[in-house]
């Protein structure tokens, strides 16, 4: 895809525009408003990131059978952390901090938790051998490094890891939140079920009322960023871009539910720019405002094809390639 060895750490900037249409659906509810379709005040549909990286997270797990430190149903991150430097081991967990060590002779302590050391007792007993000349963010304790090494998640978006390593750590892939491009239309749509939920109501009721609001249609835009900056501390490689990138064409399909339905939500266009520098090549707004769409003027819109793309040129430096 991007004419990468899959097996580097991501060395140049890549930016990207993506597209995605919401059809009698709701593509993200606000528990804020009883579920109901996010809209800004200017009437315009919403999707955040968070919600963008959850179903990214979803995909390529099922898809590529890769682990999440992040997953849907709760987990506690501490036990993952200490879970993962077990199965390294002290050997493994020592080489991960090799560099570290090196750049630093004099520090608090690398903290590792070996085969049958629990992770609690090992953070409580270690203590600080002398003033630390100051450490960096690179600098990670060992279960960091193992988490990113282990998960998908912690590698492509970053965690921030509580007590006790209480470390936050950027990752180099980001989401902007998902604008529609024109505003949008929400139906409220009162549904019936036929069980209801105590004896108590059974003697007064046979069913109950329910509620399900769905966007009418929204074409909607969010940037996407992956810096080689932040890549090659998370050890983010150019394979792990094209499975993330991989996937954005299923993620939708692979990830229904009652309220978005098969076809509901679909990803229309990914413009991904591959850019000559590490710090960029042109800026990322114009670079997203050239593959931006506009509304045809007379239209109320149903689809993409009331919209359309006016022509632009790339300069040199950067390379376009559509997902």
């Amino acid at each position: 895809m991007f004419g990468k060895d899959p097996s580097q750490v991501v060395d140049t900037l890549v930016t990207g525009y993506i597209l995605i249409s919401a059809n009698m659906c709701n593509p993200q509810g606000d528990i804020d408003t009883e579920n109901r379709p996010r809209v800004t005040p200017l009437g315009l549909g919403l999707i955040t990131a968070p919600g963008i990286k959850r179903k990214i997270r979803d995909t390529v797990s099922l898809v590529h059978s890769l682990s999440m430190h992040v997953v849907r149903r709760g987990c506690l991150f501490n036990e993952t952390v200490s879970a993962v430097a077990k199965h390294l081991g002290q050997e493994q967990a020592d080489a991960l901090s090799k560099t570290a060590k090196e750049e630093e002779a004099e520090t608090d302590g690398v903290l590792t938790c070996p085969e049958g050391v629990d992770l609690k007792e090992a953070m409580g007993s270690s203590k600080k051998k002398g003033k630390s000349k100051g450490k960096t963010k690179t600098d990670w304790p060992a279960e960091i490094e193992a988490c990113e090494r282990e998960y998908f998640d912690d590698r492509a978006f970053g965690k921030v890891y509580t007590k006790p390593i209480n470390q936050g750590v950027t990752g180099p892939v980001q989401f902007s939140h998902f604008q529609s491009l024109s505003p949008i239309n929400v139906l409220d749509l009162s549904i019936g079920c036929v069980a209801v939920a105590t004896p108590e109501e059974r003697k007064d009721k046979t069913q109950t009322i329910g509620r399900l609001s769905i966007v009418q249609y929204g074409l909607y835009g969010g940037s996407f960023v992956c810096s080689p900056h932040y890549a090659r501390k998370t050890k983010f490689t150019w394979g792990d871009l094209e499975k993330l990138v991989g996937v954005l064409p299923l993620m939708w399909d692979l990830n229904t539910s009652v309220a978005r339905g098969p076809g509901g939500c679909v990803h229309e266009k990914g413009f991904f720019f591959l850019h000559e520098s590490p710090y960029g090549s042109y800026p990322i707004p114009k670079l997203n405002a050239m593959v931006t769409p506009t509304l045809i003027a007379g239209r109320q819109p149903t689809s993409i094809k009331d919209y359309e793309f006016g022509p632009f040129e790339l300069p040199p430096s950067v390379k376009l390639i559509e997902v």
